[in-house]
């Protein structure tokens, strides 16, 4: 069983950074420049994975099966995740009749980027929680989630 959760967390952390790249390359064609897409993902990025390391111990704590936790919230960052990957590219046609209102007014960027950072905070999040729900309260924990825990 260890040898076949490290490939399932070794697949989850490769996900996690193809969905980074992607989230990179679309924040791009939202915002039209880099440095923009640049800042709003790694923001969120570590944003999400600080509130969800706060998080984590306490839903821990409540939690009898963390194994079981993690495939739910692996689940939740793929479906989160892809909806994101797929979604972007359309947010400026969705938001376009809400930001109207701002054309003229500098607050339309700030609003296109804090949408942005929400959207990607989610998952963000969700993906902090679920890497520690894998590794469970780490003194009773089996081996391998002692291992896991000691690369973080």
């Amino acid at each position: 069983m260890p040898a076949a959760l490290s490939v399932i967390f070794f697949l989850s952390g490769a996900a996690s950074l193809l969905f980074e790249t992607l989230w990179f390359r679309n924040c791009g064609l939202v915002f039209g420049n880099s440095a923009w897409a640049s800042a709003i993902v790694l923001a969120s990025f570590m944003s999400g994975l600080a509130i969800g390391n706060v998080l984590s111990p306490r839903l821990l704590r409540r939690v009898q099966r963390p194994l079981r936790l993690y495939g739910v919230l692996e689940i939740t960052i793929a479906i989160c995740g892809l909806l994101l990957v797929l979604g972007l590219p359309h947010l400026p046609a969705v938001l376009a009749p809400l930001f109207r209102l701002l054309i003229d007014s500098p607050l339309l960027n700030a609003g296109r980027l804090i949408f942005a950072f929400v959207l990607l905070l989610n998952t963000t999040v969700t993906s902090a929680v679920s890497s520690g729900s894998s590794m469970g309260p780490t003194r009773s924990a089996p081996s391998w989630a002692r291992s896991r825990a000691s690369c973080f």
